[in-house]
C-alpha cells in the first residue's frame, strides 16, 4: 500500500475537470447575461452581480458559477501536474525516496553552477554586465 495522498488516476480525474472547468468558464465569457469573474481585477459589480443571481436562482445559475469561479481551474490543474511530477521523479524504481534532504541541494548547486559558468562566458552577457555595472 503507497502512502500518496492522490493516485494517478484520482490526479487525472481532477485536471480533466479542472480542463472542462476552464474551457466551459471561457464559453461562458460570450454568454450576455451571465456575471462575468473578478479573475485580474476586482470589480463590485460582478460581485454584486453574484450575490443577486446567487439570492434569485434562475435557469442559467450554473453558468453564472461556472463563469464568475471557473479560472480556478488553471492553478488546480498546475498543482496536480506538479505534483504528480514530483511523485515521478523523487521515487525510485524500488519506490524508495530519491535525492531528498543534502543530495538534492547538491543537484541543485550544480546546476545553477554550471547554469553561471555558461552565462558567464557568454560575451553578450558580460558585455551587458559591464555595460550596466
Amino acid at each position: 500500500m503507497t502512502n500518496q495522498l492522490l493516485t494517478r488516476a484520482e490526479c487525472n480525474a481532477m485536471r480533466g475537470l479542472a480542463i472542462i472547468g476552464i474551457f466551459l468558464h471561457n464559453y461562458c465569457h460570450w454568454l450576455n447575461p451571465v456575471v462575468k469573474e473578478n479573475e485580474y481585477q476586482f470589480f463590485q459589480s460582478n460581485a454584486h452581480g453574484l450575490i443577486r443571481v446567487l439570492s434569485s436562482p434562475d435557469e442559467l445559475l450554473l453558468m453564472h458559477i461556472i463563469s464568475f469561479f471557473g479560472h480556478y481551474g488553471v492553478p488546480v490543474f498546475l498543482f496536480l501536474s506538479a505534483y504528480g511530477l514530483v511523485l515521478k521523479y523523487e521515487k525510485s524504481a524500488d519506490g524508495n525516496m530519491l535525492l531528498t534532504g543534502q543530495g538534492r541541494a547538491w543537484q541543485c548547486h550544480r546546476f545553477y553552477e554550471t547554469a553561471l559558468q555558461e552565462a558567464f562566458q557568454d560575451d553578450d552577457f558580460r558585455l551587458c554586465c559591464l555595460h550596466n555595472g
